[in-house]
């Protein structure tokens, strides 16, 4: 399917002839068999409005637009956008694609979006180098009357907001659990699925959910902790027969919060868990009356216990790798980057929210207490994570686009699950270098947009893979 890249120049009505709505280089128009002269949609967002189009000739890349039409397409003038021409069921000139993030809150400060807004920068400067728009909003700013959002974007002087069609595409970074349970986000998806709009991360994955989906299937579950629900101290009694060390953690947790690790010694059982004033050990004589002290602390949050694993370690911290797999420009699972997370003296995970470090996943494993004939090569971590995720697109309900796959390694050199995080950290996919232009996994996010939306030349990127193989 042919497209073009114009940039966008609203002009005062004055400018054009009667009932002429846009002016366009004939060679682009030419390329996408775009109908001029005669009335046809033209599209930006989920908004149409009807008119008729003009050429020139030149070599000018602009597409000139009649203020008029660009007020009931709310399109914002001087940027660059793709256009192709649909005709299929109806004669469609599509202006776009609109990008849009759904987050949690908008904050009345420089850090508009909490710990996002970084991210939120990049989205917007990928989004205009790759000829697409992009817009962050709350659920509460769409206007589904008027088809139309109140979004935020970022401009040379800071963050501006305006009014927008509702996106094309929209990525999920909610980050509250208990806001994708309402009634009100139930409403969204209900509609959304009613329009022409691709939602993608739709919610977050738990860890019971993801341990049941891939039960049934061996290939998967023999690199999975053994995981029971937790119902009091039978479900710890049961694991603790047959593993020295268990974990339990909730099942809706992130960010390694709430994790208990539990192991057996000459005077009883240990609990170790982490709090905001550092690490805490507590010795326990028998089960019952650590399942008891447990229990306070756990509440009525359901929790999983999780077969102990003995891990690689570095200065007696674990260590374990962060795979960031993402949805690219051809539609398909790719491996963005790999990082290597060690823990903070004495913490039981290595999560950066807990103070861990990042490092190369090559560095990890050669500073680490594992022997170089056992220890796994990065291409095989890339593999599993790899086969994770098709794992995820294929058993669990949902459209993903990004998934943080969390992977250990134990002492003999076996490469484990531990998570999967449908939202995950956006400070964690790289060893936090400086950079004057967006992340490739920002870049990756707005391509894997232009792809739902039909902007990318899929033959043209086949027969480049094709001859990069005959090369």
């Amino acid at each position: 399917m042919n497209f073009i890249k114009v940039s966008i120049q609203i002009e005062d009505d004055r400018y054009f002839k009667k009932n002429i709505s846009m002016i366009i280089n004939q060679d682009l128009a030419n390329h996408i068999a775009l109908p001029i002269g005669t009335p046809v949609k033209i599209q930006f967002g989920n908004r149409k409005e009807v008119g008729i189009i003009e050429t020139f000739k030149g070599n000018n890349q602009v597409l000139l637009i009649r203020s008029s039409l660009g007020k009931k397409l709310l399109l914002p003038n001087h940027i660059q956008l793709h256009g192709r021409y649909i005709n299929e069921k109806e004669s469609t000139f599509f202006l776009g694609p609109l990008i849009g993030v759904l987050v949690s809150n908008v904050y009345q400060s420089d850090d508009r979006f909490g710990n996002l807004t970084p991210f939120c920068t990049e989205i917007c400067q990928a989004a205009r180098i790759r000829g697409s728009f992009a817009i962050i909003f709350p659920l509460k700013e769409i206007l589904w009357e008027q088809n139309q959002v109140i979004g935020w974007t970022r401009t040379a002087l800071g963050w501006k907001s305006d009014t927008y069609p509702i996106p094309n595409v929209i990525y999920n970074r909610l980050s509250s659990r208990s806001q994708e349970n309402n009634d009100s986000f139930h409403q969204f998806l209900h509609r959304l699925k009613g329009m022409d709009i691709s939602f993608f991360n739709e919610h977050f994955l738990n860890k019971w959910q993801v341990y049941e989906a891939f039960s049934p299937h061996p290939s998967l579950t023999s690199m999975i902790p053994v995981t029971k629900k937790y119902q009091g101290g039978q479900t710890l009694q049961h694991m603790l027969k047959h593993y020295p060390s268990i974990f339990v953690k909730p099942i809706h947790g992130s960010m390694g919060r709430g994790i208990y690790r539990i192991s057996k010694n000459n005077k009883g059982f240990l609990c170790q868990y982490s709090t905001l004033n550092g690490p805490v050990n507590r010795q326990y004589s028998s089960i019952n009356q650590m399942a008891y002290s447990l229990s306070s602390r756990l509440g009525k949050k359901p929790y999983l216990v999780q077969q102990g694993l003995t891990l690689i370690m570095q200065s007696g911290s674990p260590i374990d790798f962060r795979a960031l797999v993402q949805k690219n420009r051809n539609g398909k699972w790719s491996i963005t980057s790999i990082v290597g997370r060690t823990g903070s003296n004495n913490h039981i995970v290595s999560n950066i929210a807990s103070g861990g470090t990042l490092s190369s996943p090559q560095q990890a494993l050669t500073q680490s207490s594992l022997p170089p004939p056992f220890r796994p090569t990065i291409n095989t971590m890339k593999k599993i994570a790899l086969e994770f995720a098709n794992a995820v697109e294929k058993y669990i309900p949902g459209h993903y686009g990004e998934l943080g796959i969390d992977l250990a390694v134990d002492h003999m050199g076996k490469i484990w699950l531990l998570e999967i995080n449908s939202k995950p950290s956006k400070n964690e996919e790289t060893l936090l270098k400086e950079r004057p232009d967006p992340r490739p996994s920002v870049f990756k996010i707005i391509e894997y947009g232009l792809y739902l939306t039909g902007f990318i030349p899929r033959k043209i990127y086949a027969k480049r893979k094709r001859d990069s193989k005959r090369r």
